[in-house]
C-alpha cells in the first residue's frame, strides 16, 4: 500500500516536472524563433508558448484597440504541419484566415475599432500513425507611433 502511494507520487512528480520543462522549452522557442519575426513591431511582452500536437487546436483572446497597428506571429516547430490560423471576432466572424493567404503564419492589421478578438490555431492532422508534436507560439506586436493615434 505504501509503494503504491510512493510509485504515484513519483509518477505525479515526474509528470509535472517533464511539463514545466516543456513549457519552458516553448518560451525559449517564443523568444529565439517567432519574437524576431515581430520587428520592427514592438512586442507586447507576452509568450503565448505551449505544446500541440497533430489534430489539437487553441484559441486566444487579445483586447486590440482602434486604429492601433499589429502584427500577429504564430511560429510552431519544423516538425509540424503548417498551422491553420484565423483570426475572429467577438461573434465569431472570420477576420483573417491564412488558408487564403498561402498559410501565412505572419499578419499585420489595423483595428477598425476597440474589442476582443479570438486567434484559433489548428496543427493539421496528417492521418500517419504516429502524431506528432511541438512547441507553438503566439506573439503580438504593436507599432510604435510618435504619439497617440487613439480617438
Amino acid at each position: 500500500m505504501v509503494i503504491s502511494r510512493l510509485i504515484r507520487c513519483l509518477v505525479l512528480i515526474v509528470a509535472f516536472w517533464s511539463g514545466v520543462e516543456v513549457t519552458a522549452q516553448c518560451i525559449s522557442f517564443a523568444r529565439n524563433i517567432a519574437r524576431p519575426q515581430l520587428e520592427p513591431f514592438t512586442h507586447d511582452g507576452n509568450f503565448n508558448a505551449t505544446y500541440m500536437e497533430e489534430g489539437e487546436s487553441a484559441e486566444l483572446y487579445k483586447t486590440f484597440f482602434e486604429g492601433e497597428e499589429y502584427r500577429l506571429v504564430v511560429s510552431a516547430v519544423e516538425s509540424l504541419p503548417e498551422l491553420h490560423i484565423q483570426v475572429l471576432d467577438e461573434h465569431r466572424h472570420v477576420v483573417f484566415d491564412n488558408k487564403n493567404y498561402e498559410n501565412a503564419q505572419v499578419w499585420d492589421f489595423t483595428a477598425e475599432t476597440t474589442g476582443t478578438m479570438i486567434v484559433f490555431v489548428r496543427v493539421p492532422d496528417r492521418g500517419m500513425e504516429t502524431i506528432t508534436g511541438g512547441c507553438v507560439a503566439l506573439l503580438f506586436g504593436v507599432k510604435s507611433s510618435g504619439g497617440s493615434r487613439r480617438r
